[in-house]
């Protein structure tokens, strides 16, 4: 028999494994046949804090994957196997500080 891919939200630790672990509580990977529990991310319109799923604030987008780890800084961290590094992006017409990334303001608007 062949081997089969463990499906979304599931890894395998080796090569050939015969069973597939879940990621637990509301993660899900990129793909089917995640190999390693980092593979684990959160889902669309959520982010991870704290190795925790939350929901995106209100004036943000998320996106499959994001995590406050990823935030621009001056100490770059590297992505997991080539996947894109993805955090919370404020969207038009809002803003937020460099210093606290998560606190979302809606922008005045001139008439």
């Amino acid at each position: 028999t062949g081997c089969l891919r463990c499906p979304f939200g599931t890894f395998a630790n080796s090569t050939g494994a015969r069973i597939c672990s879940g990621c637990g509580g509301m993660l899900t990977t990129p793909f089917p046949g995640a190999s390693l529990p980092e593979h684990c991310i959160c889902p669309e319109e959520y982010f991870m804090l704290a190795e925790t799923c939350e929901p995106c604030p209100s004036g943000m987008m998320c996106k499959s994957g994001s995590d406050t780890k990823y935030f621009p800084t001056a100490a770059p961290v590297a992505c997991l196997d080539g996947l894109p590094c993805v955090y919370p992006e404020v969207i038009e017409g809002h803003m937020t500080l460099e210093d606290d990334p998560l606190s979302v303001w809606r922008c005045a608007h001139k008439e």
